[in-house]
């Protein structure tokens, strides 16, 4: 969750909302693919995790435009 909110916020200086949430995104499923295969097995409790990091980058990210850049 806190790798997947530091990612989008990073993302969002980049990329739009969109592309920025559809990379993360897409990180934290190829990780947990790898892991499927490689590690201790895909976890849908971290693909939660990758969701809600990702919904709490874009609310500090939009909420950070809306202060700081008006």
């Amino acid at each position: 969750m806190v790798w997947s909110f530091w990612l989008t916020l990073a993302a969002l200086m980049v990329w739009p909302a969109l592309l920025a949430c559809a990379v993360v995104l897409l990180l934290g499923l190829a990780k947990e693919c790898w892991d499927f295969c490689y590690g201790s097995g895909f976890c849908l409790f971290d693909m939660t995790g990758n969701f809600v990091g990702i919904l709490g980058g874009l609310l500090v990210g939009f909420v950070f435009s809306a202060i700081f850049l008006g």
